[in-house]
């Protein structure tokens, strides 16, 4: 995945993946950071069977979004 808000976690994706696609059972994400350590805005996701990579390819450009009460939860 590209282009996400530099203020992205694997909390949220995995929120967001989870939410958008329910029926897909077990991921693994891994952010991409600078050598600076700061994160790079893409991030690789490895899912365990080729019906999950699937289902996950349906979000393809679809918007990365988490409602505001959502990101706040992430930031406590």
């Amino acid at each position: 995945m590209n282009q996400l808000p530099y203020d992205t976690t694997e909390e949220m994706l995995t929120k967001w993946i989870r939410t958008s696609c329910p029926e897909i059972d077990t991921f693994t994400i891994s952010l991409v950071t600078k050598k600076s350590k700061k994160f790079s805005g893409q991030a690789f996701v490895d899912f365990d069977s080729e019906q999950d990579l699937e289902r996950a390819l349906m979000l393809h450009q679809k918007p990365f979004l988490l409602d505001e009460d959502e990101k706040e939860d992430e930031e406590e």
